[in-house]
């Protein structure tokens, strides 16, 4: 063998070992080879979900996975503590396959929507006209420092008291003012809506961590 079929051919198998690689696969998507395993849940992450994952704020926006991917009405799906990823174009696909990822509208979802309302205007005050809900103070600089409308949708209600915090509800989160923290934290959205669906229980229990085959390099190069 030549040395430049012979170099050509090293490179291709340094790539198709390569940790993180993107490969594409029928649909024309890219897929992620790594997985991540979460000990705190029991839970692994992978693939367009994994990608995901990393690309929109991790653990403060999205939580802990709690469940594995599976089908859920003909479609991928992956359960977080404040979120449910679903991967389009899915429909019979294996786990860890790939296709573009959608955070579900649980706020939306379970109800949360209230009437529109006409503006007033004051200071650290911002006025959405397409859902006719506005934020302010912390939540509008939460809102605004992490993501936004990309990561949250528009809000769908004003804030108000419930369970004893003050809260307003987006179209894919719950924000919620912690007094003893002084913070907001994101609500957990996710755990709620998968007891909401009355689904198996079954699914949020622990497995094992995933461990993945490497094609070996063979001998000779």
């Amino acid at each position: 063998m030549g040395f430049m079929k012979r170099a050509l051919l090293l490179l291709l198998l340094i790539a198709l070992t390569a940790e993180g690689l993107y490969l594409l696969d029928s649909s024309g998507y890219a897929q992620e080879r790594g997985t991540r395993y979460f000990p705190e849940t029991g839970h692994n992450l992978r693939g367009a979900f994994l990608n995901h994952f990393q690309e929109k704020g991790g653990l403060e926006i999205l939580g802990y996975p709690i469940t594995e991917e599976f089908q859920e009405d003909g479609l991928l799906v992956q359960y977080f503590q404040r979120a449910r990823m679903v991967l389009t174009g899915s429909r019979g696909k294996r786990a860890s396959g790939s296709g573009e990822v959608k955070v579900a509208p649980l706020g939306e979802l379970l109800g949360h929507r209230s009437p529109s309302f006409k503006p007033t205007y004051h200071f650290s005050y911002r006025y959405y006209p397409k859902p006719g809900h506005a934020l302010s103070f912390a939540f509008l600089d939460y809102y605004q420092a992490r993501g936004g409308e990309e990561v949250f949708g528009y809000p769908i209600t004003e804030p108000f008291l419930e369970r004893g915090l003050i809260v307003q509800y987006f179209q894919r989160a719950r924000m919620e003012w912690h007094p003893d923290k002084k913070r907001v934290q994101l609500g957990l959205l996710g755990e709620e809506y998968l007891e909401a669906r009355g689904l198996d229980p079954a699914l949020r229990a622990p497995v094992e961590p995933i461990v993945e085959e490497t094609t070996p390099i063979p001998q000779g190069f």
